[in-house]
């Protein structure tokens, strides 16, 4: 699963301390030069422990030829994102997550037309009145999706995005293949249009409450292999055609407002190693059956009732380490719990189990 925390690694001293000038600094670590010119092309400065402001002078905006700068899990708490960034016009990836940036994402930063890769996420600010989160308006997301034609990878979590509406994301380059706007106040509707990007890979929309959507009934991009709609506002039916997305190795429904059955075709997902569908308004009961056919399933949360048969012991599991099976109106404890050897937590709550925990619990 997905990280929802920057992990910095103080327990390695900085890259900046290996630093010597009366070297070539080509041989400094988290500095790559290119091989012909010499140039400075990239910039690794990942948990350096920088601390301060990081304004317009500073010599960083002197390297004009980089191609990579990674900023990731510094402190530069107070400092808005430069302007300047606009002079890097070679730059294909920039990560500057993690390192408490505020204010509002310049304009300047959708010049930047060769990105591959962008990464602004979890940049907020330590203030009296709780966090403040880095801003990104509308304008200067509508200029991002048209300008930056080559982005493969754009991660924007906890990025206030509440003025920007869903629908510009169709906007977005074809070639995305990693798009995750996690906890970023989005509001309306969610384009059923992005499901269908030909290479996406992983689409993590959760936390964002009052986004509404539905799942596309047909023309799914087969490439998708990681999906979250955690607690967001999309509804109605889950449909049969989600289980001919054959790569899906994360599937997330949870804490939403789907209704209706959950399909059967879920077992077609054999790369399946998350499902996570509880606390939602599903209808009917759902075999249990369906989940034994996901021998790489290592995590399940279901909230819904159950057809089990209780004494059974061919629900095998191989893989099986986290298992969350509430308000399943369960009245006895499955033996098939029995054989979880690899189990570390399970969630039995909001069931009708009366009998004592049997020994061979």
């Amino acid at each position: 699963m997905a990280s929802d925390s920057c992990y910095l690694d103080n327990s390695s001293y900085p890259k900046t301390e290996s630093w010597n000038k009366s070297v070539d600094c080509c041989s400094w670590d988290g500095v790559t030069c290119d091989d012909v010119t010499d140039y400075v092309i990239g910039l690794d400065l990942t948990c350096s422990w920088l601390r301060g402001a990081l304004h317009s002078n500073n010599s960083l905006f002197l390297l004009h030829h980089l191609q990579n700068l990674n900023l990731f899990g510094n402190n530069f708490t107070g400092t808005h994102i430069s302007p300047n960034l606009s002079i890097f016009a070679k730059t294909t990836h920039l990560n500057l997550s993690c390192s408490h940036f505020s204010g509002t994402v310049p304009s300047e930063i959708s010049h930047l037309s060769k990105l591959v890769s962008l990464d602004l996420s979890y940049s907020y600010i330590y203030e009296s009145n709780g966090l403040s989160y880095l801003g990104l308006e509308d304008p200067i997301f509508t200029m991002l999706a048209h300008n930056l034609t080559v982005v493969r990878r754009l991660v924007l979590d906890f990025v206030n995005m509440s003025t920007v509406s869903p629908k510009s994301f169709v906007n977005l380059s074809s070639s995305l293949t990693h798009f995750s706007v996690r906890d970023c106040s989005l509001k309306g509707i969610f384009p059923i249009a992005v499901f269908q990007f030909p290479s996406l890979t992983t689409l993590d929309l959760s936390f964002n409450e009052d986004m509404l959507g539905i799942l596309p009934k047909s023309n799914w991009t087969g490439s998708l292999a990681y999906l979250s709609l955690f607690f967001t506002s999309f509804s109605r039916e889950i449909p049969d055609s989600i289980g001919n997305m054959k790569n899906l190795t994360v599937l997330v429904l949870e804490v939403c407002k789907f209704t209706g059955h959950i399909p059967s075709s879920l077992g077609n997902l054999k790369q399946l190693q998350y499902l996570y569908l509880g606390r939602s308004n599903f209808s009917g009961v759902l075999e249990f059956e369906i989940f034994t056919k996901l021998k790489n399933l290592q995590s399940l949360s279901v909230s819904q009732e159950l057809n089990l048969t209780y004494d059974r012991l061919s629900y095998t599991f191989p893989k099986h380490e986290r298992l969350r099976l509430r308000s399943c109106n369960l009245t006895k404890f499955p033996y098939f719990l029995n054989s979880l050897e690899k189990l570390i937590y399970l969630g039995l709550s909001s069931n009708r189990i009366s009998e004592e925990i049997p020994r061979w619990f």
